[in-house]
């Protein structure tokens, strides 16, 4: 069963952080979504959130994130029916103030 995540997945930009947010899938295979999992295509560290938006910094894959340095993740979401696909990567930069909010378009091609 696919769970397909919006379009979009937009980022804020910080001080070494940085917020990724979303939107939950169109298509919940009937089940409640439980949960995300956020992975760091940097790092293959992987967070689960409750919920969007996370906050991304030191304590979410145990490394500090640079200010000017690019980073990526992808998200999924997953429930009693299982794991959905991977949404495409989103490229964030930690720009040291915060910024105003950035929206990118990836295509999901996982399942599709």
């Amino acid at each position: 069963m696919y769970h397909v995540l919006s379009r979009t997945l937009c980022f804020q930009s910080g001080n070494k952080q940085l917020v990724l947010s979303w939107s939950a899938p169109s298509d919940d295979g009937g089940d409640s979504i439980a949960s995300y999992t956020v992975k760091s295509m940097d790092t293959q560290a992987v967070t689960i959130a409750q919920s969007s938006p996370i906050v991304i910094s030191k304590t979410t894959f145990g490394e500090e994130l640079i200010n000017g340095e690019e980073y990526r993740y992808n998200v999924r979401a997953s429930n009693g029916v299982g794991f959905g696909p991977e949404s495409g990567a989103v490229s964030a930069i930690p720009l040291g103030v915060d910024a105003k909010l950035k929206t990118l378009a990836f295509s999901n091609v996982a399942g599709r």
